[in-house]
């Protein structure tokens, strides 16, 4: 409004005066209203954007996923679909055709002679005449026993080849199940009372006639890719402080030192504490605002879930600077199963049960023959005559 016309008004009297200011009051409620409605749609365009930028977030770190800072396998890290196999299928039976001349040895009926072989010594001069107890049993009342578990394709279904080992013994049985059944029949677990070392595996869970360790190796992989995916400066903090507590440990050990002093425990506990207290900060920040596509409504995200996980599950992590006897990660299982990865990937499927059965077996005494020193070739021949190896119980 031009001055001109203010002053018009203003000589128009005091009842001009009055019809302009209310009139203008009205204007301003009605852009005050207009303004509120664009604050909401903004606040909504805002939310979305954030719900989007974190769904964007989530989707990039599943694609960045490898075998490097995930649990996920090396053999996820290449081409997601394998070659096709161009031969195309006869039709025929797998294995001999009729009219193939077969050569198997058949087993007699009535054989002429039974001869039954029972080791009276082990090569090392000890007798064996009352020795009743198994690898089962000497794994049974071991101090730490790692554990651990790979899917094996056997009469063309997935059956599981679980592992028990410690730096002398390794044991192999393949199973139906992977969980608790399977713990049950194989009956290791049931009876320990030491430590179990696994990754975390919630089955391993259930027996709490032990004591149990986490796999710092696959938090340390998991840490790696929350703070590469999702920017989260404690997965870089936590997985620098457990690697401290790792290099002080051995600086001690080392020193002919066998524990951890209290103080020090006390000290690394704080900063563990304070690294996940930080950490929840930082996730509602960043990952606040993750909202499931199924139900729609909030979830945790990866971070959160590694957070909590650490946080219930602390003594367990920990267990390495509370107990020197416990190793900082499940690594030796690992080495022990991935002979049968091996295996696995250069001969394929079992055609049955039998064979897998006899396989596990088979690995079971070679790899503890090779926790022990002796020479592979000298032990299978050895077993073939009837004089197995049979390890010592260190108890």
């Amino acid at each position: 409004m031009k001055d001109k016309e203010i002053i018009d008004i203003y000589n128009r009297g005091i009842d001009a005066v009055i019809t302009l200011v209310k009139g203008m009051d009205e204007k301003l409620i009605a852009l005050g209203r207009e303004l509120v409605t664009l604050n909401q749609e903004l606040l909504g365009f805002k939310q979305e954007n954030r719900q989007l930028s974190a769904r964007i977030t989530v989707l990039e770190s599943q694609v960045n996923k490898n075998s490097n800072n995930s649990s996920k396998p090396p053999s996820s890290d290449g081409l997601k679909k394998k070659p096709k196999n161009n031969r195309k299928k006869s039709g025929k039976p797998t294995g001999g055709q009729p009219g193939h001349e077969g050569k198997t040895l058949e087993r007699v009926k009535n054989p002429d002679e039974v001869i039954y072989i029972k080791p009276k010594h082990c090569e090392c001069g000890c007798t064996l005449d009352d020795i009743n107890g198994t690898t089962i049993d000497q794994l049974i009342g071991a101090g730490v026993v790692h554990f651990d578990e790979t899917g094996m394709r056997t009469g063309k279904k997935t059956k599981w080849i679980h592992s028990a080992s410690t730096d002398e013994l390794t044991h192999y049985t393949i199973h139906d199940k992977r969980g608790a059944a399977a713990s049950r029949d194989i009956g290791i677990l049931p009876k320990f009372q030491g430590t179990a070392v696994h990754d975390h595996w919630k089955p391993y869970y259930t027996y709490i006639d032990c004591t149990h360790a986490e796999c710092n190796a696959h938090h340390l992989r998991n840490l790696k890719g929350i703070y590469e995916n999702y920017g989260h400066e404690w997965a870089k903090e936590m997985s620098g402080l457990l690697v401290e507590i790792k290099g002080c440990v051995e600086t001690l050990v080392g020193q002919g030192i066998d524990s951890m002093p209290p103080d020090g425990i006390k000290t690394y506990m704080e900063r563990y504490n304070d690294i996940i207290a930080r950490g929840k900060e930082e996730n509602a920040l960043k990952n606040g605002n993750l909202i499931s596509k199924k139900t729609g409504r909030p979830r945790k995200g990866e971070a959160l879930n590694l957070l909590e996980k650490l946080e219930k599950y602390n003594l367990e992590t920990l267990a390495f600077m509370l107990d020197f006897d416990i190793p900082f990660d499940n690594n030796l299982a690992e080495r022990d199963i991935r002979m049968v990865k091996l295996r696995q990937k250069i001969s394929g499927c079992f055609r049955g049960d039998d064979g897998a059965k006899v396989f596990c077996r088979v690995r079971s005494y070679i790899s503890t023959c090779r926790k022990n020193g002796l020479k592979l070739l000298e032990s299978l021949a050895k077993a073939v005559k009837g004089e197995p190896f049979i390890p010592q119980s260190s108890l």
